[in-house]
């Protein structure tokens, strides 16, 4: 079995390398430590992984969010694990979890619907979308000049 662990150096406020380091010492074994940023290739880099690799994205929700879409089309047939280390790991909350320890996360990456919670917090931010879809053409249907800044599901005028 080989394992890597993928950090991205922005994430926990600059401390994610550190903390992977210190992941792949408390785990033992033979870890190889990778910033996520030096994979120039994810088809190759997948291509030398088998199904008894493991692959663990050490990182915070935009770390997960880059390597999903970047891998997207890829057919990644090895364990992947998150270990949330950014500062908000919004991710973590909406499945339930903790980020005391890496995560496997192949379900939630092949079939984002697949957890319900996620699922629902989903169809009501496109309810209250729409809700202010009509109440922004309303209250500016007069104005040559507008603009609305979505920050997650907070919304401002």
């Amino acid at each position: 079995m080989n394992c890597t662990i993928l950090y991205n150096t922005l994430a926990g406020n600059g401390e994610a390398e550190a903390r992977a380091r210190e992941l792949a010492e408390n785990l033992g074994g033979d870890y190889t430590v990778l910033d996520i940023s030096s994979i120039e290739d994810y088809s190759s880099f997948f291509a030398s992984k088998n199904s008894n690799d493991s692959i663990i994205i050490c990182g915070g929700d935009g770390t997960l969010n880059h390597f999903i879409n970047t891998t997207d089309k890829l057919d990644i047939n090895c364990s992947l694990l998150y270990f949330a280390q950014g500062s908000g790991n919004d991710f973590l909350r909406d499945i339930g979890a903790d980020d005391k320890a890496p995560i496997k996360i192949n379900e939630y990456i092949k079939d984002p619907y697949l957890n319900k919670e996620i699922n629902q917090k989903y169809e009501l931010l496109q309810y209250e979308l729409s809700k202010l879809d009509a109440t922004y053409k309303e209250v500016l249907k007069d104005s040559n000049y507008h603009t609305i800044i979505a920050d997650s599901s907070i919304f401002k005028f």
